[in-house]
This record gives structure tokens, C-alpha cells and sequence, in this order.
């Protein structure tokens, strides 16, 4: 697989790649991917002896789902036959075309961020200079009035071309740039023509902004329990919602000052806008301090060109919270000092300060556009990287977590399977057996049962000897019955020695019996010994040999056809006819 040519286009929507590759007939389709045939179209069709097809595609560059559109043709026999690719070809396919397609979204991303950039910049820029010539010589101020709205609502269209939905950030940025505007109409209403209240204007600003805030917050949490995305994002949503509404607390105390609801000076009146300014400063001087190493430091293992463009980038990046915080303090403490105390002269140096840096920022901006795109698209990257580490890490302990929970619990259930072993065996029937602790009421019951019953035949017995033996001797008192009980004697002599040799022949029988079925064969081979039992249905007479079969395969009883989680290896007890030990445990195989 190799990308032989690759053709750029910036007024194209399509990047044309041209791709050759090893040519395999599936005709399985796959549910994965849509094959369609509008965004994919062929230039050239060729097929050589070592069956290779060669074909430009045009892909779209918008959404990834683009790549995934494919379907192959091939001429043979004058006819055009459509055959679907499989999806391991279709990855290796497009393994090299997703990494220069986001390559190309990275830097059309990049070239986003340098161009917003540079409108922030102009945006400030223009307000800066207005308002010092305003101050300096005496220009309507209705003029910087207008210029914010037309900016303000510059952004809201913007940001709504920008989206591709209707979000409720959209209807917050359409409410919260209306309310600007509306707020700036008012105060030159208020100056030029009567004096009305606009204090609930401020205050609608500041509870919208605080409500952007909240909800802001609210969606990247639940966002963050549900959905893996970038925190870093999040966080900078977050705080530019912040920032945001600690500004519109700002124009809050400027209302009040402007409408005299407050008599502070406007030094104390712009406190937020200084404690903003500030902590720009400090972060301006974090950069300065950093981009001032990395030049010192020769950076091992980091090319000379990547060095280059880190370096360049730095230094843009410091113009841009230069231009951030020193023109807007040097604008705004000169208002407050000419307002105060009538002081004009750092006006003048803040009018000049901001012709030279706007004039600065362009030059830098068009002399090295191309390497500021490639500082935005490393810093891009390098956030991606990161955020892909972070959920691969998190998937991997999560991974481990689950493991180990598997692995704990596999353990409890073997200690607990092989706790719950009994020591002996119960035998109810020639297939089944119980625990003996489950049985124990019942031969309980059973032996007495059976000792009541021994008790009343043994009185019973005694009773008619004790009859018999009476009889007897009434019947030895004359001669001539002692001869008649003489030959009955003699007779009934030989017939209970007739029947005292059926009854050892029946015992006989029965101990034989009694041997065959100890010496029973399994149930399933009927070549070896019966002496294993499932559990934990209890069913027996089965050999080891069989019983580890079933335990490795079909773990399913021979008999009932439950499942089987460990069979019981048993022998019998002397002088216990249904009693059998458990001498061995054979559990399930791991598959």
C-alpha cells in the first residue's frame, strides 16, 4: 500500500489521492462501512499480471465517515462488475489516508486558530486606538460606540455560520451580544437625549453571564461521567465563561458609576479590569521567562527545523499577551487618570504604542504564517497525543480494575465451592446421594423409627414364648401327650432346620447382592468402578475418568442434564451400608 501522488487544492473540497494496491475479489459485504459511488470517483483503471488496481479517489474533507466510502470496479468482458471489499483490506486501505487527512485537519484547525487570533487582535487593536483619539483629539465617541456593535455582532454571526446547530451556546452568544448592544445604544441615549435607568441592562448581562457559567459547567460534568472527551477543552470553555462574567460584573460598576449610584473614583471602579490585567502580566512574564530558556537551552533530540518553529511560535505567542495586556491597561488607567485627576499624556503614548504593535503584528504575522501554523498544529497534536495516552491509560485501569474483580471473585468462589464440600455422603439410591449434613434429620428419624419397631417385635416375641412355654407344661402332665409332643417335636425339629438353611441361603444371596452392587460399573462406560458423584445435583455412578470428560467438555449431568461445577470422589464406610466418604474433589477445567 503506498499514496503515489497526492494533489493539493485549497478552493477544492476534495484532496485526490492516487492508490494502488493488491487486488482481492470479496464479495462478503460488510455492515460496517456504506458503499456508495457519489463520492468516489475513477480516473483510470488498469490490470497488470500481478493483478494490481490503480485508481484516483476524491475523497471529501469534512467528516471522516468519507473515508470509509468505497467500491472497487473492474472491466472485464465490456461490462462493469461491483464488488465489495472486505474490511481488513479497507483498513489497510485507508491507514495512510486517515493520517494525512487529519494531518490536513489539523492544519486547516491551525489556520482557524492564527485567524482568530489575528481578528481578536485587530478587534482590540481598533478599540484601543479609537478610544485614544477620542481622548487625545477630541473624535466622537459615538464612533467607538458603533464600532463595538458592529464587532460584537460581527462575532455573533460569525459563530453562528460557525456552528452547525442551533446549541443553546448559540442562543446564550445571540442573547449575550443583543444584550451588548442594546447596552451600548442605551448609554448614548442616556448621554444624548434624557436620563433613563440603565442599570437592568448591566444586570441582565451579568445573570445571563453567570447562567452561560453554570450551565457550562453542568454540561462538561455530566458530559465527562458519560462521554471520554478533552478536559482541556472543558476547562478552557469553562473559563472563558468565567472570564466572561467577572466582565460583565466589571460593566456593572461601570454602570453605576456612569449613572452616579456609586461616587468612587474610576480607579477603584475598574478594580476587576486591573486584577484581569494583572494576572495577564503574570502569565505574559511565564511565557516571556519560558521562550527565553528554550532559546538559551539547546533542546538534544528536538530537529533543528521543530526547534525553529517552537522558538517562533514562542515569540508570537508573548507579542500576542503583550498586545492583551499593555494596550488595554495603558488605554483604560489613561481614561481613569484623565477622568480622576485630567491626566492625557499616557493616552498619547498608548496611541502611539498601539499603531506600532498592530503594524509589528502583521509583519511577524505574514512573514511567518506558515511556521505559526506549524507551531498551532504541533501544540494541536501534541494535545491529541496526550489525550489519547490519558484514555488509553484510563481504559488499561479500567482493564485491570475489572481483572482484578474477576479474579478476586473467582477466588471467593473457589474457597467457598471447596468449603462447601461435604465429608460424607448420604446414599439414598443406586444414582443418588445427599450430604449427610442435609440427611441427618432424616436417618434421625429413621433410626428411630426403626428402633421402635425392633422394640415392639422383641415384646411381642417374649409374649408368645412366654404363652408357648405355659402350653407346654400343661401338656407334659400325662404320658401319652408327652409321646404325641415327642414326634411333633422331632417334626417341627427338622422343619426349622430346613428353615434355618433357606435363611442362610437367602443371606447368602443377599451378601452376594450386596458385593455386585458395590462392585457396580459405571453408568456411562460400564468398564470401570462407579465411585464419583456431580454435584450439585448428586448423581452418581459414574467413574473418575468419565466424570473429568464431562467436567472439561459438556459440564452438563448425565443424568438430569443440569450443569455440573464439581464432581465428588467417594468410598464406602464399614458398617455403613448408605454411608460413603468423600475422599477426593475434582473441579472445572479452565478452558
Amino acid at each position: 500500500m503506498q499514496i503515489l501522488k497526492q494533489i493539493k487544492q485549497d478552493n477544492n473540497p476534495y484532496q485526490i489521492y492516487h492508490i494502488q494496491f493488491p487486488f482481492q475479489q470479496k464479495t462478503k459485504q460488510d455492515p460496517n462501512f456504506t458503499h456508495s459511488m457519489k463520492d468516489l470517483k475513477i480516473s483510470s483503471i488498469r490490470i497488470d499480471s500481478g493483478f494490481v488496481l490503480s485508481f484516483l479517489i476524491l475523497l471529501r474533507n469534512q467528516d471522516k465517515k468519507f473515508m470509509f466510502e468505497y467500491t472497487s470496479l473492474l472491466y472485464s468482458n465490456f461490462n462493469y462488475y461491483i464488488f465489495n471489499w472486505s474490511y481488513e483490506w479497507s483498513c489497510e486501505v485507508c491507514n495512510d489516508l486517515i493520517s494525512s487527512y487529519e494531518l490536513q485537519q489539523y492544519r486547516a484547525k491551525s489556520q482557524d486558530n492564527l485567524k482568530s487570533i489575528l481578528v481578536m487582535i485587530t478587534i482590540l487593536s481598533g478599540f484601543c486606538f479609537l478610544y485614544n483619539a477620542y481622548l487625545i483629539f477630541q473624535w466622537d465617541y459615538k464612533i467607538t460606540i458603533i464600532y463595538c456593535c458592529v464587532s460584537s455582532f460581527t462575532i455573533m454571526v460569525h459563530r453562528l455560520l460557525k456552528s452547525r446547530s442551533l446549541s443553546q451556546y448559540c442562543c446564550f452568544n445571540i442573547f449575550e451580544s443583543l444584550l451588548l448592544i442594546s447596552y451600548l445604544l442605551s448609554l448614548v441615549y442616556y448621554i444624548e437625549i434624557e436620563k433613563v435607568n440603565i442599570n437592568f441592562i448591566s444586570y441582565a448581562q451579568l445573570v445571563l453571564q453567570f447562567l452561560i457559567l453554570a450551565v457550562t459547567v453542568l454540561v462538561n460534568r455530566s458530559t465527562s461521567e458519560t462521554e471520554s472527551q478533552d478536559q482541556s477543552l472543558q476547562i478552557q470553555e469553562i473559563l472563558i465563561s468565567a472570564f466572561k462574567s467577572i466582565s460583565a460584573l466589571q460593566l456593572v460598576f461601570i454602570s453605576l458609576r456612569i449613572t452616579e449610584q456609586i461616587t468612587w473614583g474610576w480607579i477603584q471602579t475598574l478594580i476587576i479590569i486591573w486584577f484581569l490585567l494583572g494576572l495577564s502580566f503574570v502569565i505574559f512574564i511565564c511565557l516571556l521567562v519560558d521562550i527565553l530558556q528554550k532559546c538559551r537551552n539547546q533542546q538534544d533530540g528536538i530537529e533543528e527545523e521543530k526547534k525553529r518553529v517552537i522558538i517562533q511560535g514562542g515569540i508570537w505567542l508573548n507579542l500576542v499577551l503583550f498586545g492583551i495586556t499593555i494596550l488595554p491597561f495603558s488605554t483604560i488607567f489613561g481614561l481613569a487618570l484623565n477622568y480622576d485627576f485630567k491626566f492625557k499624556s499616557l493616552n498619547q503614548y498608548a496611541f502611539g504604542l498601539t499603531i506600532f504593535y498592530y503594524l509589528l503584528q502583521l509583519a511577524y504575522y505574514f512573514k511567518f504564517k506558515q511556521k505559526l501554523i506549524d507551531y498551532l498544529l504541533y501544540y494541536d497534536i501534541a494535545q491529541s497525543n496526550l489525550y489519547v495516552d490519558q484514555q488509553l491509560q484510563q481504559i488499561n485501569q479500567n482493564n485491570q480494575q475489572i481483572e482484578n474483580r474477576i479474579e478476586l471473585k473467582m477466588k471467593r468462589m473457589h474457597k467457598l465451592s471447596i468449603s462447601k464440600v461435604p465429608q460424607f455422603m448420604v446414599k439414598l439410591s443406586q444414582t443418588y446421594y445427599k450430604c449427610a449434613q442435609n440427611a441427618d434429620s432424616q436417618c434421625m428419624s429413621s433410626k428411630i423409627q426403626h428402633n421402635q419397631l425392633n422394640q415392639k417385635n422383641q415384646f411381642q416375641e417374649n409374649d408368645n414364648d412366654n404363652e408357648q412355654s405355659k402350653r407346654f407344661d400343661l401338656l407334659l402332665s400325662s404320658p401319652r401327650q408327652r409321646l404325641e409332643i415327642s414326634s411333633s417335636i422331632g417334626q417341627d425339629l427338622t422343619s426349622r432346620n430346613i428353615d434355618k438353611k433357606q435363611l442362610e441361603d437367602q443371606s447368602s444371596i443377599k451378601q452376594e447382592q450386596q458385593n455386585q452392587n458395590s462392585q457396580k460399573l459405571c453408568l456411562v462406560c460400564y468398564e470401570k468402578e462407579s465411585n464419583m458423584i456431580n454435584m450439585p445435583c448428586g448423581h452418581g455412578g459414574f467413574c473418575k475418568e468419565c466424570c473429568e470428560q464431562l467436567l472439561s467438555k459438556s459440564e452438563l449431568c448425565y443424568l438430569c442434564r443440569k450443569p455440573v461445577t464439581h464432581s465428588l470422589q467417594i468410598q464406602e464406610v464399614q458398617n455403613r451400608e448408605s454411608l460413603v466418604e468423600v475422599i477426593e474433589v475434582l473441579e472445572q477445567q479452565n478452558k
